[in-house]
């Protein structure tokens, strides 16, 4: 089984909190990390264009994994302003500028379904199944 590490620093008004609050008066730093064992089947990291307003399908969870992990990168977008429309079948979208990207646990066999708000969007996306 292979290991996957996983980790997330966020920072914020680390400088200015006491002068400049912006939208919370309060510094945010912390970083979080996970070390996940995995398992075939997996995608290594991918990439997609996606155009014309429509939905695709850039990536299928394997069918036999129980759970697995699911990265999402916008890479670019037509415009400044684009978007991409991400959803994991059955839920909610969430608009992602290019960028942003995402990683979290699915459900064996879920599609992330991309929709591009205007022109062509570079996607990267990954999935690895937990172990």
């Amino acid at each position: 089984m292979a290991k996957l590490t996983a980790s997330l620093s966020l920072v914020a008004n680390a400088l200015t909190a006491a002068t400049d609050p912006g939208l919370s008066s309060d510094a945010i730093s912390f970083t979080l990390s996970d070390i996940l064992t995995t398992t075939n089947p997996s995608q290594s990291i991918s990439r997609s264009f996606v155009a014309d307003g429509a939905p695709h399908n850039v990536l299928t969870a394997a069918v036999g994994a129980a759970v697995g992990y699911v990265f999402v990168h916008i890479v670019s977008t037509a415009a400044a302003d684009d978007f991409v429309n991400v959803a994991i079948q059955g839920a909610t979208t969430i608009p992602m500028f290019a960028g942003e990207f995402m990683f979290l646990p699915t459900a064996a066999g879920r599609t992330i379904i991309a929709t591009p708000s205007g022109g062509t969007a570079t996607i990267e996306h990954a999935f690895w199944t937990k172990g």
